[in-house]
């Protein structure tokens, strides 16, 4: 079993709970959830809105989803996913799609708020290649 300090590791995860699975392994792992801005079903908030965040925000929670296993939510919009992405591959060679960009955007969100020696990770979920055709990398 892993073990890090109270609060000290942070691990956003992209699928609505599944990687959050390691609270069990990791003790004192906090996990941090993403949703779409404009569809906050997650958070039970406004989910009358459209989004551009293929894979995310689908409106309604499914059975898999732990959202007992959140210790918070945040909410990404299209623009801060898209340009994450767009960044990531152009300055990182990471070559993801929008909700890998959502992901890492609210990653780079947390560690802008936590102190000094906190881990957050994320995952980077599918590749670029179905956004090809997009707007994502035009």
């Amino acid at each position: 079993m892993y073990k890090v300090k109270k609060d000290s590791a942070w691990c956003v995860d992209p699928s609505i709970g599944k990687v959050c699975y390691s609270k069990k392994e990791i003790k004192g792992l906090r996990c941090l959830l993403v949703e779409p801005f404009n569809v906050r079903t997650l958070s039970g908030g406004d989910t009358s809105g459209t989004h551009r965040l293929e894979g995310m925000g689908t409106g309604f929670i499914s059975e898999i989803c732990r959202l007992d296993l959140a210790d918070e939510i945040i909410a990404v919009k299209d623009e801060d996913a898209y340009k994450t992405a767009r960044d990531l591959a152009r300055i990182e060679g990471v070559f993801g799609g929008v909700t890998s960009g959502a992901n890492v955007w609210a990653a780079i969100e947390r560690v802008k708020i936590l102190r000094k020696g906190k881990t957050i990770v994320t995952v980077v979920c599918d590749s670029g290649l179905k956004y090809l055709h997009g707007d994502l990398y035009v």
